[in-house]
């Protein structure tokens, strides 16, 4: 299912609860002009299994990271089929081993606990990146 969510925007649903007990977490994928975004939500490794089984084309510049970046997430079979030129990790304290594949599939990280917030902005072709620490 997707949504025109309006100015040539798109929010596409890659996968979805199959109903309110389903721990399936939603995965959205933004889309504007050349540029996707994917929003995978809280994927478990077997959500990210999932996802990959389902075959929707999942390449996107930027991620969200899943998880949070706790260990089991961000898989390297993820990481393949989207290709993200950024990543976005929007908690604390990464785990390593997050980070490392993310660095090997040539990511640019930014990290919450080191960037603060992050915002991007695109025209569809390009995106451009701002963090903003805050003052402790």
């Amino acid at each position: 299912a997707s949504v025109r969510v309006g100015d040539g925007v798109t929010l596409r649903v890659v996968q979805a609860p199959a109903g309110l007990e389903d721990p399936t977490p939603l995965a959205l994928l933004l889309e504007y002009g050349e540029v996707r975004v994917l929003l995978p939500g809280d994927l478990t490794p077997e959500a990210e299994a999932a996802l990959l089984a389902a075959g929707e084309p999942l390449h996107a510049a930027v991620l969200h990271v899943p998880g949070a970046g706790r260990e089991a997430t961000c898989g390297e079979a993820l990481l393949a089929a989207v290709s993200p030129r950024i990543a976005v990790i929007p908690a604390d304290e990464p785990h390593a081993g997050v980070l490392a594949r993310l660095e090997a599939a040539g990511a640019a990280v930014y990290r919450a606990d080191q960037h603060g917030t992050v915002t991007l902005t695109t025209d569809g072709r390009q995106v451009w990146l701002e963090t903003v620490r805050n003052a402790p």
